[in-house]
C-alpha cells in the first residue's frame, strides 16, 4: 500500500498515545514515560514524519513490527535529551549471532537498552479462556511476555554483551544499563461470551477489543449495531493506525469461507445523519479453522 504522511502521523500518535500491553517489572521503565512520548507536540510529530518516510523507504519491508520500530526511532531522533546510539544491534558470540538489542540510547546521559513490539492476542477458547493466541496461533501472549521480560530485555545484562558494547565504544567499562519497553497492542475477548480476567502479564489498563469467528458475524453484527457501532475494514498495516482510515463505514458481509484474520475498527457517528465517525474499538473476525489444533497443543493449557 502507498504510505501517506497522514497515515504515518497516525502511526506515530499510536506509538505516543496508546497504552502499554505488558505489565512492567520494577526495574523496567515504560519507554514512553522515560523519553516523554506522551503529549509530544504536533511540530515534533511533523518532523518525525519526514524521517519515518525515509526509514520506511530504506527498509523496503512493510510489516507491523518494522513500521512500529521505524516510528519509535523517528520519534527518538526528535527528542533533545535522547541520543540514539544503536538500532537493531546484533550481538555475537564469536561469529555466531545470539541476539539483538532493538535500540541502545542515552537519556539525559543514562544508558538505556529498549525493546519494541506490537502484538494482538485473542482469548481462547471463547467460553472459558485458558490462553491468549495471536492471529498466527503459534504465537501466544504468555510466551511473548516471558521472552520479552526474561530474555530480550535482559540480554544487555550478560557479561559477553557488555564486553562487546564496551569494545565498540557504546558503553563505558563498569557502566550500568537501564531497561525500557515499548510494547503496544490489544487483547481481544470473544464478543458473545463474558469478559475474562486479563492474563497476569498484562497491564491493567491495556487496550481491549472483541473478536468472533466468521460464522458468528451474522449473529454478532446486530448486537454491535444495537450499541450504535459501525464497522470499517482495515488492511493489515492499518491495524495500528485505525483512527486514520475511517472511510468505508457500512454493514460488513463476512462469509464462513474467510481464510485470513480480518480486523475492523468499530466507530460511532459523531453527528446524526453525517458521515463523521470516531474510532471506538478494534474488532477481529477470525477464520473458522483458527486456531490449528497443533498450535493449541504446543501452548498447552494456561498459555
Amino acid at each position: 500500500m502507498m504510505i501517506s504522511d497522514d497515515f504515518l502521523r497516525a502511526v506515530l500518535r499510536f506509538v505516543c498515545d496508546s497504552k502499554e500491553l505488558i505489565k512492567m517489572p520494577n526495574d523496567v521503565e515504560k519507554l514512553a514515560d522515560l523519553v516523554g512520548f506522551t503529549g509530544v507536540s504536533e511540530a515534533l510529530v511533523d518532523r518525525a514524519v519526514i524521517r519515518f518516510q525515509e526509514r520506511m523507504a530504506r527498509s523496503g519491508r512493510q510489516t507491523l513490527g518494522v513500521m512500529v520500530e521505524c516510528a519509535v526511532f523517528s520519534l527518538l531522533e526528535q527528542i533533545e535529551q535522547v541520543a540514539v546510539l544503536a538500532e537493531n544491534k546484533q550481538i555475537y558470540n564469536g561469529k555466531q549471532t545470539i541476539g539483538e538489542l532493538d535500540t541502545l540510547l542515552r537519556v539525559d546521559q543514562k544508558l538505556v537498552h529498549a525493546e519494541i513490539a506490537v502484538k494482538f492476542y485473542m482469548a481462547y477458547p471463547p467460553e472459558k479462556p485458558e490462553m491468549w493466541l495471536g492471529p498466527n496461533a503459534k504465537d501466544s501472549f504468555k510466551i511473548k511476555a516471558e521472552n520479552l521480560l526474561h530474555h530480550q530485555i535482559r540480554l544487555s545484562e550478560k557479561v559477553m554483551v557488555k564486553r562487546q558494547l564496551c569494545e565498540e565504544g557504546l558503553m563505558g567499562e563498569g557502566e550500568m544499563v537501564g531497561h525500557a519497553l515499548c510494547v503496544k497492542g490489544v487483547l481481544f475477548h470473544h464478543a458473545l461470551h463474558a469478559v475474562p480476567a486479563l492474563p497476569d502479564e498484562a497491564a491493567d489498563d491495556c487496550e481491549r477489543g472483541r473478536w468472533c469467528f466468521a460464522h458468528e458475524w451474522a449473529e454478532t453484527y446486530p448486537q454491535l449495531e444495537a450499541e450504535g457501532l459501525h464497522a470499517c475494514m482495515l488492511e493489515r498495516l492499518e491495524w495500528i493506525a485505525a483512527s486514520s482510515v475511517i472511510s468505508d463505514v457500512r454493514k460488513m458481509e463476512v462469509t464462513a469461507e474467510l481464510n485470513r484474520p480480518l480486523m475492523l475498527v468499530l466507530c460511532k457517528r459523531e453527528v446524526a445523519e453525517k458521515q463523521s465517525f470516531t474510532a471506538v474499538e478494534r474488532f477481529f473476525i477470525m477464520p473458522d479453522n483458527w486456531p490449528e489444533k497443533e498450535d493449541v497443543k504446543t501452548h498447552g493449557s494456561k498459555s
